[in-house]
């Protein structure tokens, strides 16, 4: 897995330096047209979702000075 990242780091580094895309949207189109297919409209929406996290981790994590992290953990109960 983590070949692949670099693999796919150094493909989107290799782009952006060319002025091309980051997403290819045909390549997005195709994977909501199969899952479309496979599950129905539920289907697209989970080709959606994986498609969003996806980007999500491939996107340079960007610190904000002065912003605090939030910590996942619930709150305490009263």
């Amino acid at each position: 897995m983590r070949q692949r990242n670099e693999a796919h780091a150094e493909l989107l580094a290799q782009r952006r330096a060319a002025g091309g895309p980051i997403t290819e949207l045909a390549r997005e189109n195709e994977v909501f047209r199969r899952y479309g297919d496979a599950f129905g409209s539920k289907g697209t929406a989970l080709a959606l979702l994986l498609i969003e996290l996806g980007s999500r981790a491939q996107a340079p994590q960007v610190r904000i000075p002065g912003q605090q992290r939030h910590s996942p953990r619930l709150a305490p109960a009263d």
